[in-house]
């Protein structure tokens, strides 16, 4: 039997969220929100490294290139399209790629992240001057994700993993 990831299993916390009266529901969902508030304290660290390596990525005039699916692929490709109205930066110094190409966007693709060739592939036909890989996943251990992890690291691109999971392997 496979065992789940955190990311993967009922969060005891929102079990009974159905069960709950509207009001009760918005209290729980905002501690919800709060929980994930302070983890980001917590990784204070982790999230210095992250921002050192996308500006010396964008003082080198090189591209960073953000890796999902799913959600977390289309969070990706929104990250990409505000950066430039919201930062002056310019297109090509952002980019994103979902599992299952641009049709996963609106509709999803099930089973695209299971290939941890095709997120290599992906990754490697789009790596042109690409400094850092920013991958996203909730698990953090995707297969398409790992793939590209990979393949990036091979090529000696800087990697950035943005998971939920605190056990995920970075490849």
């Amino acid at each position: 039997m496979q065992k789940l990831s955190e990311t993967e299993k009922i969060n005891k916390n929102t079990a009974s969220l159905s069960t709950l009266t509207l009001d009760k529901q918005i209290d729980l969902m905002n501690e919800e929100n709060l929980r994930s508030v302070l983890c980001l304290k917590k990784a204070k660290k982790s999230l210095k490294q992250a921002i050192v390596l996308v500006a010396k990525t964008y003082q080198e005039y090189k591209t960073t290139l953000f890796m999902g699916a799913g959600t977390s692929g289309r969070l990706g490709i929104l990250e990409a399209a505000e950066l430039p109205p919201t930062f002056s930066t310019l297109p090509q110094e952002f980019k994103a790629i979902i599992a299952g190409g641009n049709g996963a966007v609106f509709k999803a693709v099930e089973g695209a992240e299971d290939s941890a060739d095709k997120g290599a592939k992906d990754f490697l036909k789009n790596s042109k001057n690409v400094g850092t890989l920013i991958t996203i996943a909730a698990s953090g251990n995707t297969p398409y994700i790992q793939g590209a992890l990979k393949a990036a690291k091979q090529k000696k691109v800087s990697t950035i993993l943005i998971t939920s999971n605190k056990t995920a392997a970075k490849e």
